[in-house]
């Protein structure tokens, strides 16, 4: 039980509960995150995590969310529509290998400032579809290859790119969905 935990003066969780392998479930909305900068880390590892609920964070000071989630291959949603990420400059590997993702709704996120989110959503083997229309990716400084989403199907491609964005290899825009199609890769 962490509800007694007194965090409004953290400025720093990163790795808080990294590698943490036998968590199954863990309830942080109440944690006062309003005076964190850094959440690098802070799930990574949780691998046999089933439930996680973040409902409560406050990330309106959060610079660094780099692999947040990363490993967290248990988990199957994700409830994140409360997340302020209009300071976040770097999002690399953020929900990396969360192999049992099946939902995840990140139409909120503000990614202005963001300028590394490549493997953000990499071995996300459950993950169908994402929506990725809101981003803004044009501070971007290293290319975003969607090469090794195995199981995304479908995906709406950000509307704002810079020079350094995405490459989308094994894609066909089916204009039904108005959205990208993940053809299977050619076996040869």
């Amino acid at each position: 039980n962490l509800s007694s935990f007194d965090t409004s003066k953290v400025k720093d969780m990163g790795g808080m509960f990294a590698e943490c392998k036998s968590l199954k479930e863990l309830d942080v909305s109440g944690f006062d995150t309003s005076e964190v900068t850094n959440m690098c880390d802070m799930f990574d590892g949780c691998e046999n995590m089933k439930e996680l609920d973040v409902s409560g964070f406050n990330t309106s000071n959060v610079i660094n969310m780099s692999d947040m989630f990363s490993c967290c291959m248990s988990l199957k949603e994700l409830d994140l529509s409360g997340f302020d990420t209009s300071r976040v400059s770097d999002m690399y590997g953020m929900f990396r290998i969360c192999r049992g993702l099946e939902n995840l709704n990140v139409s909120s996120f503000d990614t202005s400032r963001v300028e590394r989110m490549d493997h953000m959503f990499r071995d996300c083997k459950e993950l169908k579809y994402l929506d990725l229309s809101s981003f803004d990716i044009t501070n971007l400084r290293y290319r975003w290859d969607f090469a090794d989403y195995d199981g995304l199907q479908v995906l709406r491609t950000p509307k704002k790119c810079g020079k350094n964005a995405i490459e989308f290899p094994h894609l066909m825009y089916d204009s039904n969905l108005n959205a990208y199609r993940f053809l299977p890769a050619l076996i040869s």
